[in-house]
């Protein structure tokens, strides 16, 4: 079996990188949407386990996890540019070298903003 919306899979699994490598303080966002995904997959599985029902745990749990990030995407319109600078973020970590100087660099740009909220 395969992942069916596979954009939509590739979207998610970059906001996943990105929760996994920016540093912490930066993209609250993306770790917000992970949450809500995974809560909603949580929920219906729990769901269906109350209910006496199995559910699989193959690519058609992906496929569901991705119609939910789509369906938040979707239903967040005027988040929109957060939910693609997640993914950029994530997607630019793929790249072991890209992804230490783009982690470097936010670890800086976010010390750089705490300094001059300091002041």
């Amino acid at each position: 079996m395969t992942i069916k919306n596979r954009k939509l899979w590739e979207q998610r699994t970059h906001v996943k990188d990105c929760v996994t490598y920016a540093p912490t303080g930066t993209y609250e966002f993306a770790r917000e949407i992970d949450n809500a995904v995974d809560a909603g997959i949580e929920a219906v599985r729990d769901t269906l386990k109350f209910n006496g029902l199995d559910s699989l745990g193959d690519d058609r749990c992906a496929d569901l996890e991705a119609h939910i990030y789509g369906f938040l995407k979707e239903s967040n319109p005027e988040r929109w540019s957060e939910f693609v600078r997640a993914e950029a973020f994530g997607k630019h970590c793929e790249d072991p070298a890209t992804r230490d100087r783009i982690v470097e660099n936010a670890r800086r740009s976010k010390e750089s903003l705490d300094e001059a909220l300091a002041r």
